[in-house]
């Protein structure tokens, strides 16, 4: 196996490893955590990482935390699916299962590879303070009920694919564990860590509902976007809220 990183700045190269852990999930991110000594280049939250098994990439993705100690550093980093695993509120008419997880993909400028015609039109679907997997998996199993076709999205080593389940290709692991061949610093940007802000409030007098959005334009260049969503009964509470939990 290689493992490649790709810095923010523009530098990248091999990266010696002592031990690799890669694990698929079906629901969840993908996840990649290495262990690489003091030499050549250093991982960094925000940078690419993707991972070759016999020439192949088997994944794409991006560091979110590190630690650093006398022998090393020891990196956690998540593929696409990360990036849908955070809260909205929407609203889809008449729409498929493959164009509500297409709209959502492209909202968050994620690249997308093969969309599979799911084909059966969603009349309503209606979902408040889900996660966007959460609503798009939602999609899926409606058109599941009522086709009885079942499909799975997922990163494919770099762009997200929704496919039916029936046809996944030999050699694609959609849920599994490999494991390839331990003074501390430690930083990342997992938990606890916005960029995007979405509130929202009812209007009971007019029924109509507020809507305000806050971005951070500088941390969703370095690292994507980290929506944050929630419906409050207080408006005046929102630019304290943002202060909070923005990214310093």
């Amino acid at each position: 196996m290689e493992l490649w990183l790709y810095q923010r700045s523009g530098l990248s190269g091999k990266v010696p490893v002592s031990g690799v852990r890669w694990q698929t999930r079906i629901g969840g991110a993908g996840i990649l955590e290495f262990s690489a000594p003091w030499v050549g280049i250093l991982a960094a939250e925000g940078d690419r990482v993707r991972l070759l098994r016999e020439g192949q990439a088997v994944f794409d993705g991006f560091v979110f935390q590190t630690e650093r100690d006398g022998r090393g550093q020891r990196v956690l980093c998540y593929d696409r699916v990360k990036y849908l695993l955070y809260k909205d509120t929407k609203v889809f008419r008449n729409r498929t299962a493959g164009e509500i997880a297409g709209e959502i993909l492209g909202e968050r400028q994620l690249k997308t590879g093969g969309m599979a015609e799911t084909g059966y039109v969603l009349p309503l679907l209606a979902m408040e303070g889900q996660t966007l997997l959460q609503m798009i998996r939602k999609a899926l199993e409606e058109t599941r009920a009522a086709t009885g076709k079942e499909f799975v999205l997922y990163d494919n080593a770099g762009e997200m694919v929704l496919r039916e389940a029936a046809e996944n290709p030999a050699g694609v692991l959609l849920c599994g564990e490999n494991q390839v061949l331990s003074y501390q610093e430690k930083s990342d940007i997992d938990g606890g860590t916005f960029n995007r802000f979405k509130i929202w409030q009812e209007d009971g007098r007019s029924g109509f509902r507020r809507v305000t959005v806050e971005n951070d334009g500088d941390s969703q260049e370095k690292w994507g976007v980290f929506p944050f969503a929630l419906a409050i009964g207080n408006f005046t509470c929102f630019q304290g809220l943002f202060r909070q939990n923005s990214i310093d």
